[in-house]
């Protein structure tokens, strides 16, 4: 069996990042750092980002994004979202080549408390070019 690892590559105003992942493939959950830095985060803990399959995007605040379009466009890595997360991306060109989108559940797109954080709750689907 294998083991789940969770990698904290940053957690703050700065930006944020966390990386699920075995030993040979993970998801990272937000990419709030440039490309370089998280490449560098990564390889500080002693793991390859070529493990990388998904990226997948909680929302659209800059801490949490500024990475994104840059590193899935360099590593050919999907970004998932919510399809009003992806939307805000694309209007800031923060949107990679390969995109999905996930359907939130609407009952919870405040977050806890209303603190504009939401949690990602669904099975993706392909995002069409007229979206």
């Amino acid at each position: 069996m294998k083991s789940l690892g969770i990698t904290v590559l940053g957690s703050g105003s700065r930006g944020n990042s966390i990386l699920l992942h075995s030993a040979d493939e993970g998801i990272l959950v937000d990419a709030g750092f440039s490309r370089k830095e998280i490449v560098a985060r990564i390889r500080k803990s002693n793991i390859s980002p070529k493990i990388i399959k998904a990226i997948l995007i909680s929302h659209e605040h800059g801490d949490h994004i500024s990475g994104a379009k840059v590193l899935a466009d360099s590593f050919g890595i999907p970004t998932y979202g919510t399809s009003e997360t992806l939307k805000h991306l694309h209007i800031y060109g923060k949107l990679g080549r390969d995109v999905k989108v996930s359907r939130a559940d609407p009952t919870s797109a405040s977050g806890p408390s209303g603190s504009g954080h939401s949690p990602f709750r669904t099975m993706p689907r392909t995002l069409s070019a007229s979206s």
